[in-house]
């Protein structure tokens, strides 16, 4: 088959749907992402125990990890009579197809103050989660707090609907409403960090808008080389109209280190 033949020389999945021009290679394709998504949520050493025990998340398992500093960030000063405002000021723009965010916040969150489930997600369900290319499930009516779905691998049916809500980078983002709210959001922020981030431009083109001359900017950027990472400045620069040299500080680290090294600066006001 001429997708698996190729997949050896593609630099990505959706660079390869992009070449091949064929809707059933994308539809495949699609299949694909979604069914190795799920089959992830399903295995994964993190989420398996949401399957196997009753939805019971082991927390210490997340500490080598950056979610377990956001949460921590998240509940730094509060008390649990604030369960409405835990989520307030922050929200996401995702450019991945994955539901972990939603998975583990609001359990954490509700692990953390003894709070019910419940009450947390309809709190989490009021924060902005922009994902351009769509989303691999439902991420609404969570039971016990678990999108719906979650490391479901084996109905056809569901594999199928799930692979029509992603899009390739080859269909684009067509939503004049989705990027402009994806503007606003970006214009009100008084921080922006970057986790993670390839900055391929076709995503950081999805962020075009002028942010305000009061927010910084942070990025980590491990796994960028040093020739590389000052064609991505400026490309940053000028897709956010960032003049200011201390505008945009670049940080060359894992996540999870960017959360300790920088947990003075996210939290001050």
């Amino acid at each position: 088959m001429q997708l698996v033949k190729s997949a050896e020389q593609a630099i990505s999945i959706d660079n390869l749907v992009h070449g091949l021009e064929d809707e059933k290679i994308e539809l495949v394709a699609k299949l694909g992402i979604v069914r190795a998504i799920h089959l992830a949520e399903n295995e994964s050493r993190f989420f398996k125990s949401d399957i196997d025990r009753n939805f019971q998340l082991d927390f210490r398992s997340f500490e080598p990890t950056w979610y377990s500093d956001l949460s921590k960030l998240i509940t730094e000063g509060r008390r649990k009579s604030d369960v409405e405002s835990f989520f307030e000021n922050l929200s996401f723009i995702s450019f991945n197809y994955d539901r972990c965010i939603e998975a583990f916040l609001p359990r954490a969150i509700s692990s953390y103050f003894g709070l019910p489930v419940d009450e947390v997600v309809a709190a989490f369900k009021e924060v902005t989660i922009h994902r351009p290319y769509g989303i691999a499930g439902e991420v609404l009516d969570w039971p016990n707090g678990v999108p719906s779905g979650f490391g479901k691998t084996d109905s056809p049916d569901y594999l199928l609907e799930s692979s029509r809500k992603i899009r390739t980078f080859t269909e684009g983002v067509e939503d004049p409403n989705l990027l402009n709210d994806i503007c606003k959001q970006l214009e009100d922020a008084r921080r922006i960090v970057f986790l993670g981030s390839a900055f391929h431009r076709q995503n950081l083109e999805l962020l075009r808008c002028a942010i305000s001359v009061d927010c910084k900017v942070f990025a980590t950027c491990s796994s960028i080389s040093r020739s590389d990472l000052s064609v991505v400045e400026a490309e940053l620069r000028e897709v956010l109209e960032i003049d200011l040299d201390d505008g945009l500080e670049f940080a060359p680290m894992h996540c999870k280190q960017f959360f300790q090294e920088y947990w003075r600066t996210l939290t001050a006001e």
